[in-house]
């Protein structure tokens, strides 16, 4: 603790005159009478800061000696200085500044420790200034940049009671007229036709597909101009949250596109797809509907980030698209001539499951007995399968000699087959057993 030097050493009267000393008073003799006692009555401090004041002094009181000697009144040099004491106000004061000067000091230090000691709040990611600037979202500029690059994919066939629809919307991948749609869209299609943003229709032909996937891609006919490309965004830089647009053909409309608009939901979803399981999905709420399959699912600039693929039937905007950057390898595959189906590839025209998983109804509307076979869902009109007389409701239980059971069976032989080939083809019919004998065509027509 500090201490005023002033405080501690003796003020005015604090030590014994030099005077008194020296005096030469002598002891008192036992004739003298004995000096009364010198009495300083009690005051009230002063309250620090206030002077005292000139009748404050105490005064002193003189009478007969009490046991001898000379009264102080009869001694001036004996009596004590009456400011003895008239400084201590001053270094109360003093006293009380340096104490909290002190305790300052100590408070300062303490808080200082608690500051540096105290558990801070880490700040786990800042996003850049500009990235969040470009988070705004202007559809209709956006729509002005994206809708060159959506066309809208005819099949001529529609299924509007699944969760994937038979035609949909494409995304231009070049100039020259690659597309980019759902192998569920263009699968078995006898005949492909798109109708580009600026009104013209042309032909297309498929050049490959991924049906595990849902990636197909399809090339454009007699281009007589250049065609707009997507700009292609990375679903990587997707985050949770971030706002998406959904563009396409919804329900087969035509005209204009159909946009909707929504935020990610999850990503790195997996559902159950036409040909398999589909992983590395986007779930979106924006809505996605019959005809939106293969229409771009782009971000708030305007780049594709995924492939509007699926909706959960029966819920509210639960929507699924192919993340961008896990179908583009499938895309460079295609064109090398490295996807399992392209146009060369056989293709009999006939959409099948399994029997076993039919529901009581399917069984009852289309006097399904048996236990197992390829139950046939649908026939493409002009195909193979169309030509030989096989039907919707038919159970597949024998192809070209090769006894079926599931609906997978199916597509083994036909994957060895090649187009021109003719197949003999046993199914049943409301129970009855029947033959037919089918032509393999080719998947691009």
């Amino acid at each position: 603790m500090f201490m005023d030097v002033d405080s501690a050493s003796p003020g005015p009267g604090d030590e014994p005159s030099s005077d008194a000393s020296s005096s030469g008073r002598t002891e008192p003799t036992p004739n003298t009478p004995p000096a009364l006692p010198h009495f300083i009555p009690a005051g009230p401090v002063p309250r620090l800061g206030e002077a005292e004041r000139p009748g404050a002094v105490p005064p002193v009181f003189e009478g007969p000696p009490l046991g001898g000697g000379t009264a102080f009144g009869n001694d001036p040099a004996a009596v004590p200085a009456p400011d003895s004491k008239a400084h201590r106000p001053e270094r109360v004061w003093r006293t009380a500044v340096m104490g909290g000067v002190v305790g300052a000091l100590v408070a300062a230090l303490i808080f200082g420790a608690v500051f540096l000691l105290a558990p801070r709040r880490q700040v786990t990611e800042v996003r850049p200034a500009d990235e969040l600037k470009r988070e705004a979202l202007d559809l209709h500029s956006l729509i002005e940049v994206v809708r060159p690059s959506v066309v809208t994919v005819n099949t001529g066939e529609r299924s509007g009671q699944e969760m994937f629809g038979g035609t949909g919307s494409g995304v231009v991948l070049s100039a020259k007229g690659l597309v980019l749609t759902n192998a569920h869209v263009v699968s078995g299609a006898p005949a492909i036709s798109v109708d580009l943003a600026d009104g013209r229709t042309r032909d297309a032909t498929l050049v490959g597909s991924f049906p595990d996937r849902d990636v197909a891609v399809i090339q454009m006919q007699n281009l007589d101009a250049p065609v707009v490309p997507a700009k292609l965004g990375s679903s990587s830089d997707l985050q949770v949250g971030d706002d998406v647009v959904a563009i396409g053909n919804a329900l087969g409309l035509g005209e204009d596109p159909s946009v909707t608009t929504g935020i990610v939901s999850a990503k790195g979803r997996s559902i159950p797809g036409p040909q398999g399981q589909l992983v590395d999905l986007i779930q979106t709420d924006a809505a996605i509907n019959h005809g939106n399959s293969g229409g771009p699912l782009v971000d708030v600039q305007g780049r594709v980030v995924g492939i509007n693929t699926a909706f959960a039937a029966n819920s509210q905007n639960v929507s699924f698209a192919l993340e961008i950057d896990s179908v583009m390898p499938f895309v460079a595959d295609i064109e090398a001539g490295e996807s399992p189906i392209t146009a060369d590839s056989p293709f009999l025209g006939v959409r099948t499951q399994d029997v076993d998983g039919l529901s009581s109804d399917i069984r009852t509307n289309f006097d399904v007995e048996t236990d197992s076979g390829a139950f046939v869902a649908g026939v493409v009109p002009d195909s193979g399968a169309a030509e030989a007389g096989l039907m919707k409701g038919d159970v597949i239980v024998e192809i070209d000699g090769s006894l079926v059971a599931k609906s997978v069976e199916v597509g083994r032989v036909l994957a060895d087959a090649k187009p021109g080939a003719k197949l003999k083809v046993t199914y049943l019919r409301s129970g009855e057993r029947r033959q037919a004998e089918a032509t393999v065509g080719r998947v691009g027509g």
